[in-house]
């Protein structure tokens, strides 16, 4: 099972051939003076308002991409605005920030015209209308305020507001005092309440993406409009017998956008604060043997609901990744997506005193635990009943 040293490679790769349309090789800050910003990590609130300078009427809508590692990466979209010369979009994302300096807004003409199609690859290219970016200045994003701007771009002007929350504030898992719901409220007690072995949100999600969502470009990674999120949520909160109506209706985006959410706020990460440390130590060991063992035991040492709910989620990105030809999706990609936030530090290794460090702390941290996400993605399927019967060998050498 030496299938470690994989991520070396497709780390550079997944980004050149995910993004054929939006690859600018922006040179990585690699003089790394101490002068040399080293980009936000955490959360850019955008809201789309909407935008003016467009000679006749069209089929309107805006990109949003940070730049991520080097790349740009497209992470939200509006809606397409039919017709009109003035799109009035009003749509609020919330963009998960690794490491970003730029935020980039792009306009488009949606053409829904067949014969325009692109000989090589028989999609049909929308056109850029223009585009420009700003960059996120640490001081001035992290006011608590909004802040309006306006982006111009060949005589277009796009109005948005934006606000920013740090990784360190946006992680304080806050746990529920409510034991109705299900967001924020330990997975043990969602599950005994159903009566599942996996969260009701979590399969419904899962089946709807699997369903809809699993041909979409960029699913998981493109945010998806911030009421429609909140709508589901409050939908899987209060266990609104319309729910299945409001999941066939909803912008897939935003589906996913709400499975990534449950995980964000539950009370303790899936892969939980205490075993955090484990992994981070199984993922760095070199020897394959050693690494197989330890991972293997760690899973075994989740509690059930946590295990069974991984468990599923893992065959479920498996499945998204193999439609990466048609959804850019690499493992790595959905990897980068999830593994910082099914596994994160405790409260009490945030609190150590870092903070001069603390984005570089940060970036290492996010590194490892892609890789852990990764290191299971990459591994060939786990059976539970598989899992639970090598634990008489394993429980001694670890």
């Amino acid at each position: 099972m030496v299938r470690t040293h994989t991520h070396k490679h497709t780390h550079t790769n997944t980004h050149t051939q995910t993004h054929t349309h939006t690859v600018h090789n922006i040179p990585v800050t690699s003089n790394k003076d101490d002068e040399e910003p080293s980009g936000l990590y955490g959360f850019l609130h955008v809201i789309v308002h909407s935008a003016t300078g467009f000679r006749e009427s069209a089929n309107l809508y805006c990109t949003l991409e940070v730049d991520s590692f080097g790349y740009f990466v497209s992470k939200a979209k509006t809606r397409v605005f039919r017709d009109t010369a003035e799109p009035h979009w009003n749509e609020e994302f919330e963009i998960e920030l690794e490491g970003s300096q730029c935020l980039r807004i792009l306009c488009y003409e949606k053409c829904y015209d067949k014969s325009k199609l692109n000989k090589d690859d028989n999609e049909i290219v929308d056109k850029i209308m223009g585009k420009g970016q700003v960059q996120l200045d640490p001081q001035a994003v992290q006011s608590k305020n909004w802040h309006v701007d306006v982006i111009e771009m060949n005589g277009i002007k796009v109005e948005f507001s934006m606000k920013f929350t740090s990784r360190d504030l946006s992680l304080k898992r806050t746990p529920s005092k409510k034991q109705s719901g299900v967001f924020g409220v330990k997975i043990s007690v969602v599950t005994k309440r159903e009566r599942s072995k996996v969260p009701y949100i979590v399969r419904q999600c899962i089946e709807e993406v699997e369903k809809r969502g699993i041909d979409e470009v960029g699913i998981y990674r493109i945010s998806g409009v911030a009421t429609d999120i909140q709508a589901l949520k409050a939908a899987f909160d209060t266990n609104t017998k319309d729910i299945l109506v409001m999941l066939s209706d909803m912008d897939i985006n935003a589906i996913a956008g709400t499975l990534k959410l449950y995980f964000r706020e539950l009370p303790e990460p899936l892969l939980t604060d205490r075993l955090y440390p484990a992994f981070m130590e199984g993922i760095s060991l070199s020897d394959p043997a050693a690494k197989e063992n330890c991972m293997m035991h760690l899973l075994r040492s989740l509690p059930d609901p946590n295990l069974i709910t991984f468990l599923t989620l893992l065959e479920h990105l498996k499945r998204v990744a193999e439609k990466e030809p048609v959804n850019k999706m690499s493992l790595h990609n959905l990897a980068t997506v999830f593994g910082p936030t099914l596994l994160r530090p405790s409260e009490a290794e945030c609190s150590k005193p870092h903070l001069t460090l603390a984005s570089d702390i940060w970036s290492h941290d996010v590194m490892a635990q892609v890789q852990v996400l990764l290191y299971y993605l990459q591994h060939p399927p786990i059976s539970i009943t598989e899992l639970k019967k090598n634990t008489l060998y394993f429980s001694t050498d670890v």
